[in-house]
This record gives structure tokens, C-alpha cells and sequence, in this order.
């Protein structure tokens, strides 16, 4: 999500906008994203719960910022970011990237929230109908500022030979084996993204497949756990730990199929920035937004339930079948282009900046 939030900004950024970038909390790897848009974009500590050791700083700093500012714009639903800007009188724009029905006190966090940060709100934006229908059924004095605003995405390739020569390259560029049939996925390794499915999945790919290969891109609090279960598995030396990657683009151009399992999300990007340089999308979500794109047996694989030995099923059965791949692959390319246009969001913005 936090790709988008770059990618939009420096697109309106190159349009005429100009920015001036603040986070609560020190810039992470990402930092170098946004000082291209704001060379002296701000960071801040963020020490204590929630950040109110440090709040009084970062309050006094978007204040400063806010008197040449027309507009307030928070991609994230940062509580210390909402506090920091209540009672100024600019227009404030929310996008909203998150789902909210994760556990039983879910609803009355986001409640609470809504009543609290989001009435001086000019403009709410959700990726999904999915996480717009979440929020109104939470808030639902909402719906006039609340919209979709879809993420747009550049569908790079065109035809096969293209595509099989780009996948030749990345994997001559990545060191990964040109004739091996690779499944791939990308994020943080963390529960709710069920990396473990992930693993569980691969491991029965492995037995009809048995050249296959499997690559995690991402970092987080479960690398170790997925290491051991990966070893448990006897798929050690068949999958690839790459650690934070700032652009996975490589790894999407390399890869067969991206496989995403998410027990929550607003939506996954993953999968779609995947299909957009021809990888063929399998997933598993419990409860998400991705249905609004990937379609089953139309453009792509979708589970509602984590059941490996079906996606393992399902995945052979495209390796064993081209056709049936490439049908997919156009399918997912065309679904991009009609309903993720990326000029549509940022016209969508234009007008809200205006």
C-alpha cells in the first residue's frame, strides 16, 4: 500500500503538484521514494503508545507544513497523523488501505475511529467496494465523502514471445534456474499473510513438479518460523529467501505463477502487480478485496479458504496446460486495463486538488 501511496504522488508530482511529505515515524527504506517527490521531506521519533511521547513535535511540525498547504492529504490511518491535523482548516483527504473486521473488537476500534478522526474528513477513499461496504456498515453517516478509488496498474507486456523473453532475462539477471517452473509471492512475513500456506502449497507443487522452485521476497517477524517449516517440509534447497526488496519487479517478470494467501486485506497487490507483467495469480483470502479483480477459472485462481492441496491441484493443472495459462494471463491483462487505470485515479485526485 505504501507503493501506491509513492506511485501517486509522484505521478501527480510530475503532473504539477507539488508536495510537502511528513511521517510520524522515522522513514524506513522507503525514505528514498519520497525524498524524490520533497528532497526535505520530514521524518519523526515515535516513542511511547501510539507515539505520545513525540506527538507535541510532530503536531507542531504539520502545523508549520499546514500554513503552505491548501490541502491535507493522509495515506494511512495513522491515529497520531489524524490528531495532528484536527481543527485546521485546509481540506483533508483520508485513504483509507485497511480492512476492518479482523477480530470481535474490531467494529468498535473502527468506530470509534470514524466518530473521532474522520468528521472533518472532505473525502475518504477505499481501494474496494469490499472495504467501503466495511466501513458504512460500521459509519454509515460516511457514504457521501467515502469513495472507490481504484489503484491503477501498467499492464508491461503484450504478446507471449515477449513475455518469455523478459522471464528469460530476469532470471539470468536474479540467478534463477531459466528452466524451472517458479512459483513466487511477495510481502511482510507476518500471520495474517499466511506465508505458511504459502510453504504448505509449495510442498505438494514440489512432488508432481519436482523442478520447481519456490521464492519469498519480503521480511518481517516470521522469517526464522518460515525457514524452520520450509526445512520441516524437505523444501529447503527448492525455495529462496530474498529478504526487503525495494522493487520486485524482476521477481514478477521471473516468475510462472505469484501465489498469495491473506487471511485479511483490503486488497492484495501483489498478485496484481504480478499479472501485469504476465505471472499467472493463484490465491487463498479468507476476507478481502481481491475478488473484485481476480476472477476463478477466468483470469486467475481464488480460494475463499486455505486448502493447499486444491491451489497445489489447481497450479499443476496450469503448468500442464499453456493454453489454458495464456487465456488466463490475457484475461488478467484486459481486467487491469479496464478496471485499474491508473489516469483514472489520478484524474480522480486532479479533481479533489483542484
Amino acid at each position: 500500500m505504501e507503493q501506491t501511496a509513492y506511485s501517486l504522488i509522484r505521478s501527480l508530482s510530475q503532473r504539477g503538484s507539488h508536495f510537502r511529505i511528513a511521517s510520524p515515524r522515522p522513514f524506513g527504506l522507503g525514505g528514498s521514494l519520497l525524498r524524490e517527490v520533497d528532497p526535505i521531506c520530514i521524518s519523526n521519533n515515535y516513542r511511547g503508545r501510539f507515539g505520545w511521547r513525540s506527538f507535541p513535535t510532530f503536531r507542531r511540525r504539520i502545523r508549520k507544513l499546514a500554513q503552505e498547504s491548501d490541502y491535507i492529504w493522509l495515506t494511512g490511518t495513522c491515529a497520531s497523523s489524524l490528531a495532528a491535523i484536527r481543527t485546521l482548516p485546509q481540506k483533508k483527504v483520508l485513504g483509507h488501505h485497511y480492512h476492518h473486521f479482523e477480530d470481535r473488537y474490531s467494529a468498535a476500534r473502527w468506530f470509534l475511529f470514524y466518530h473521532a478522526f474522520c468528521r472533518e474528513m472532505e473525502v475518504i477513499t477505499y481501494p474496494t467496494d469490499f472495504t467501503r461496504n466495511e466501513a458504512l456498515r460500521i459509519a454509515p453517516w460516511l457514504r457521501r465523502q467515502s469513495h472507490v478509488v481504484r489503484y491503477g496498474y501498467e499492464v508491461k507486456w503484450k504478446d507471449e514471445p515477449e513475455r518469455l523473453r523478459r522471464q528469460a532475462e530476469a532470471r539470468r539477471a536474479l540467478n534463477l534456474p531459466e528452466d524451472a517452473f517458479i512459483v513466487g509471492n511477495a510481502g511482510w512475513l507476518i500471520q495474517r499473510k499466511r506465508f505458511d500456506i504459502f510453504l504448505h502449497t509449495a510442498a505438494l507443487i514440489r512432488e508432481k513438479i519436482p523442478h520447481a522452485r519456490f521464492v519469498i521476497c519480503g521480511n518481517g517477524p516470521l522469517h526464522t518460523p518460515l525457514k524452520n517449516l520450509a526445512a520441516r517440509l524437505g523444501i529447503t534447497d527448492q525455495v529462496i529467501f530474498t529478504g526487503w526488496m525495494q522493487n520486485p519487479e524482476q521477481h514478477y517478470q521471473a516468475w510462472d505463477v505469484c501465489l498469495f494467501n491473506s487471511d485479511f486485506d483490503a486488497l492484495g497487490r501483489t498478485p496484481m502487480e504480478a499479472a501485469a507483467h504476465g505471472c499467472l495469480a493463484a490465491a487463498s483470502v479468507r476476507r478481502g478485496g481481491l475478488s473484485e479483480f481476480l476472477l476463478h477459472g477466468t483470469n486467475g485462481i481464488l480460494l475463499p479458504r486455505h486448502d493447499p492441496q486444491s491451489l497445489a491441484r489447481e497450479i499443476v493443472s496450469l503448468a500442464e496446460d499453456p493454453d489454458r495459462a495464456h487465456s488466463f494471463r490475457q484475461a488478467g491483462a484486459q481486467t487491469l486495463e479496464t478496471r485499474y487505470s491508473e489516469q483514472e485515479s489520478l484524474r480522480f485526485y486532479e479533481s479533489i486538488f483542484a
